[in-house]
């Protein structure tokens, strides 16, 4: 494997929304992972990434919910 994978958190909007979207615009045969903790919005957020950068998307960009963990 010669790609990197990159995480990003709550990516579903905001800083972390363009983030993910800007690592989709750049980068090039890496995975981004987009997490959010809510299920729907973050696939939301996917489709709408992959359907703004059509054609310009080179990398992996992929969804994972986040689970907040309590202790």
């Amino acid at each position: 494997m010669t790609g990197k994978i990159y995480v990003v958190t709550g990516a579903n909007k905001g800083i972390g929304y363009a983030i993910a979207r800007g690592l989709g615009q750049k980068l090039s045969g890496d995975i981004i992972y987009l997490t959010a903790r809510n299920t729907s919005l973050g696939v939301e957020a996917l489709k709408k990434i992959k359907s703004e950068l059509d054609g310009k998307l080179n990398s992996d960009i992929r969804f994972h919910q986040l689970v907040s963990c309590r202790f």
